[in-house]
């Protein structure tokens, strides 16, 4: 969102209000993310190398200059708020030697699956009594009513407690067509019979065949024999007589 004011403009990247605990400002830095030696934070860009960025600072002037735009008809109320910066490609020890260090609100890429428990915790803690309804449908009007950036997420409020915060969706780009990807032909299936030739060097001799087993006469063949050979016996010793 746009804050306007003092002829410069700061976007915020999300705004949560919460009817009971107040507003919180996000400010996102993505890619790689470090402490330098000067002890600033730097981020590496494109073409550019490593800059230094200061992002609490930046969201801070962004708040004051969001809560004197939602004042400029001096409106009589207090509006409490709270800041918190947010590394989404970069995890607390690519950061810094000491992660414990880092200042308060800062939400790293280990953070990112806890978003919706640690944000509740980030709301403002109010010490004075939280503001009314009235003072909450207004803030939330005046919110609405603020040009929009191109390309960024809009404000967001919840008024059903903690547990119902969201992640803030960005809008979809209307001029952006999703590639449509063809699925791959099934592979082509070929059967390949395959021969395999056992080579036998020439010296090798060779086995030698098995004899044929030869067969066996049984009890009643050699009965048989037997008695014609005795009667071929009886047959010439009975010419020899007769002779």
């Amino acid at each position: 969102m746009p804050v306007a004011g003092q002829g410069f403009e700061r976007p915020i990247d999300f705004i949560i209000i919460h009817e009971h605990m107040g507003l919180l400002a996000m400010e996102v830095k993505g890619g790689k993310i470090h402490i330098g030696e000067d002890g600033g934070f730097e981020q590496y860009q494109y073409r550019k190398g490593w800059q230094t960025i200061d992002p609490y600072a930046q969201v801070k002037l962004a708040v004051r200059e969001l809560i004197k735009v939602i004042k400029s008809d001096s409106p009589q109320y207090w509006i409490p708020d709270n800041i918190c910066v947010l590394f989404p490609h970069t995890n607390r020890a690519q950061i810094t030697n000491i992660p414990q260090e880092l200042p308060d609100g800062t939400l790293c890429a280990d953070d990112m699956a806890l978003l919706s428990t640690i944000i509740p915790s980030l709301l403002p803690k109010n010490t004075k009594p939280a503001w009314p309804r009235d003072v909450f449908i207004d803030v939330r009007r005046r919110l609405q009513n603020m040009p929009q950036a191109k390309d960024r997420s809009s404000a967001t409020e919840t008024t059903a407690g903690p547990q119902k915060i969201q992640a803030v969706k960005p809008q979809p780009n209307p001029l952006h067509k999703p590639a449509v990807i063809k699925p791959a032909p099934p592979p082509i299936r070929t059967q390949t019979k395959i021969t395999i030739k056992q080579h036998i060097p020439p010296d090798t001799p060779r086995p030698a065949r098995p004899k044929p087993r030869k067969k066996r006469l049984s009890v009643l063949d050699s009965l048989l024999a037997t008695g014609l050979v005795a009667l071929i016996v009886l047959l010439i010793a009975w010419l020899c007589v007769k002779a």
